[in-house]
């Protein structure tokens, strides 16, 4: 085993023991990059090593926010998305659906965009306001209704294995009106 596989071991354990201890989420894209890396080299070790990780904890591996909005019956609400855009090939798929964000797409669909268009909707009620060519995809309810009330996925596609932006938002009633 050389000095590079003997490093990622190390950086592998170091998380997997920081993931536990802290019950904080591994930070998957530095583990990627680091068997990228000696994946290179043609280092069969590598994907060994990647597989333990995966199967340590695979429901560590993604990372979902959460955030509360709330929101006032017959008003518009907005519920808060947004991503980095640098350069226009930056721009990404994205849906809205009801309720957790799954393990991939979105459940309950409610909205979905290919590149910087809105190209489904179950509704008119439901638009992207903000400039998606800039990253931000927050998704304004028109005329709020109480059975809105509930968890809302906004998950942002980006290319490769356990990489989309996840975002659970909870919209709630201001003082019991949603």
């Amino acid at each position: 085993m050389n000095v590079n596989q003997r490093r990622f071991i190390t950086v592998c354990k170091l998380l997997f023991l920081c993931s536990v201890s802290h019950k904080e989420e591994i930070p998957f894209r530095a583990i990627w990059e680091l068997h990228r890396k000696l994946r290179g080299k043609n280092n069969k070790d590598s994907n060994q090593i990647l597989r333990w990780v995966l199967a340590v904890n695979p429901k560590k591996m993604h990372t979902v926010s959460e955030t509360v909005v709330r929101g006032v019956i017959g008003q518009p609400v907005t519920l808060p998305c947004s991503y980095r855009v640098a350069r226009e090939k930056d721009i990404s798929d994205m849906c809205w659906g009801r309720g957790p964000c799954p393990n991939s797409k979105c459940s309950n669909k409610l909205l979905h965009t290919t590149g910087n268009r809105v190209t489904f909707r179950t509704s008119q009620r439901y638009n992207l306001q903000g400039y998606i060519s800039y990253g931000d995809v927050s998704l304004t309810i028109q005329e709020v209704k109480a059975e809105d009330a509930g968890t809302y996925c906004c998950r942002v596609e980006i290319p490769g294995w356990f990489n989309d932006i996840k975002q659970n938002i909870q919209l709630v009633g201001q003082g019991g009106s949603v």
